[in-house]
């Protein structure tokens, strides 16, 4: 399953109370495979999806369609500051072993 990063989790705090959304809401991220392609799409949601799975960090909440909960084992979201704003990063754990 995904793992929230500390300062991904005070990102997602801090963008989700700068746009006044409810509590509760969270980053939302959906992928689609197309062959060994996968695109991932970022969006802030008041609330996940039926079939989303959530998971929660620091008060932080990240909903997962199937796709990306899928894609996305094994892997720590992380964010990088670029001027007033930031980037989120897919890091690999797998990538560190060894």
């Amino acid at each position: 399953m995904l793992t929230i990063t500390s300062e991904a989790a005070d990102a997602i705090r801090e963008i989700v109370e700068a746009n006044d959304l409810p509590q509760g809401s969270g980053l939302r991220i959906t992928a689609e495979e197309d062959g060994d392609e996968v695109s991932i799409e970022l969006d802030f949601a008041e609330q996940p999806e039926t079939d989303d799975d959530v998971v929660e960090s620091d008060g932080a909440r990240v909903f997962l369609d199937g796709t990306a909960s899928e894609v996305l084992t094994d892997v720590d979201l992380t964010v990088t500051p670029h001027d007033d704003h930031v980037h989120f990063k897919f890091s690999d754990r797998g990538d560190d072993a060894g």
